[in-house]
């Protein structure tokens, strides 16, 4: 048991819906409204190529899913990024993340105007940083987050 959760978090843009997903990842998703709670319906998992759970607030957008954001994090593949870019392409600032606590894996990589700005992905079966890269400078004082 743990926790084990991964995806994409976002300013919210205007006219967000479940199509826009359907569009950029391939798939056939169908909008559940309300709350739902996972014990009682054990079949919706986010960790399933299909499942996806999505929180809009006033200040972010949060899609939560495995795919969205594991292959970016753990194999160094951009098309997440890309395909999030191009369906939304007035979002400045995105980050991926994940937190596997049972497996021992956590990291995210954080995207401003089209540029890594930063990424950390940790692994307890390798035992190492895989990459981590710097934040700019404060010195400017053009902080992108």
């Amino acid at each position: 048991m743990g926790i084990a959760v991964s995806g994409v978090i976002f300013a919210p843009i205007t006219n967000f819906d479940v199509s826009v997903l359907n569009r950029a990842f391939a798939l056939n998703l169908q909008k559940i409204e309300g709350k739902l709670h996972l014990l009682r319906n054990p079949t919706f998992d986010p960790r399933n190529r299909g499942d996806f759970i999505v929180h809009f607030r006033r200040s972010h957008i949060c899609i939560m899913n495995t795919d969205v954001a594991d292959d970016l994090l753990f194999k160094n593949d951009f098309t997440s990024y890309h395909l999030l870019s191009s369906a939304f392409p007035t979002i400045e600032r995105m980050i991926f993340f994940c937190l596997y606590d049972s497996g021992g894996s956590y990291g995210y990589s954080a995207f401003a105007h089209g540029e890594l700005l930063r990424r950390k992905v940790y692994t307890v079966h390798g035992g190492t940083l895989k990459m981590a890269l710097r934040f700019p400078s404060k010195k400017n004082g053009n902080r992108p987050f």
